[in-house]
């Protein structure tokens, strides 16, 4: 590993006020949406994903995320042919994560069926 110099003079580091702080849960649990007791999944929002085919990933992980950060409810529409791929994520998290089959037209997608697991 080299560490080299990029030209920065000490005066210009000085001048610009360099601040830190720790990322915890007190620097933003304010601002997100505070749970009811008389709420469920349809009033805590809904998250809609659209998965591509062959790469499944990035959809894949994004779903997962939307579900643990509070989403209510999540859909990922997909093509058919990839539902055995995003069927696994869906059945991790059966209550919250659902597959809507996308089909095509010359221009547009609309969502044709949804499948709970």
């Amino acid at each position: 590993m080299v560490v080299a110099e990029i030209g920065l003079p000490p005066a210009v580091l000085n001048s610009v006020g360099i601040d830190t702080w720790e990322n915890t849960p007190a620097l933003w649990r304010t601002k997100l949406p505070q749970l009811q007791a008389t709420g469920n999944k349809y009033s805590r929002g809904h998250a809609l994903l659209y998965g591509g085919y062959p790469m499944t990933g990035a959809a894949r992980l994004a779903a997962r995320a939307a579900a643990r950060s509070g989403a209510g409810l999540t859909t990922i529409a997909v093509p058919e042919h990839a539902f055995a791929i995003y069927g696994r994520v869906a059945h991790e998290h059966p209550s919250r994560i659902r597959l809507a089959e996308i089909r095509t037209c010359p221009g547009c997608w609309r969502i044709a069926a949804t499948r709970h697991f």
